[in-house]
């Protein structure tokens, strides 16, 4: 199982979710850590020397990345608007 790193802004979104999307979104952090590429994940482009993730958890994108021993949380946010993705471009993530 790799360890988890989240970022604070990964952290405060979790943070003002209501508990059942808080409740999903923690699952599939954890699954993550034992499975970081599942089939229903997508890799993104971008980025230059990491291949950052995206997996859809209800309403919910988890923006993520992993190496040998660390699955990095980058970003959590709403999937039906593109903030999340305007917040990875403006944070050098995408």
């Amino acid at each position: 199982m790799l360890r988890l790193r989240i970022t604070r802004d990964a952290e405060k979104a979790m943070d003002k979710m209501p508990d059942k999307h808080f409740c999903q979104v923690y699952d599939a952090v954890q699954s993550l850590r034992v499975v970081p590429e599942p089939g229903d994940s997508k890799a993104l482009l971008g980025g230059e020397t990491l291949v950052r993730r995206r997996k859809d958890v209800g309403e919910y994108r988890i923006i993520y990345w992993h190496d040998a021993e660390t699955l990095h949380i980058d970003l959590v946010g709403k999937r039906n608007d593109g903030d999340v993705y305007k917040k990875a471009k403006r944070k050098g993530i995408l």
